[in-house]
């Protein structure tokens, strides 16, 4: 779940999980690491009210929040996708 590095680590949290990353580490990574099941079942993220895809990279501590088919949001991702 975690890497290694001397480099400074950010801090995600999914789905109920948090666990230090380095810097850059690709959302996709990052929540399937910390929560696989719940990430399968994913289309995008949502932080701070924005919707990211899931190969952003992660430069900052932050809570994501999964956006899966069953969520309306979810849908709308979907359908335009």
């Amino acid at each position: 779940m975690e890497h290694s590095s001397d480099a400074r680590r950010i801090r995600i949290t999914f789905d109920g999980h948090s666990g230090e990353f380095d810097p850059g580490v690709s959302a996709q990574a990052a929540t399937a690491a910390l929560s696989p099941e719940t990430a399968r079942e994913t289309l995008c993220l949502m932080h701070g009210g924005a919707c990211l895809e899931l190969g952003v990279p992660l430069y900052e501590s932050c809570t994501l929040t999964p956006l899966r088919y069953e969520d309306e949001e979810g849908r709308r991702v979907y359908e335009r996708s």
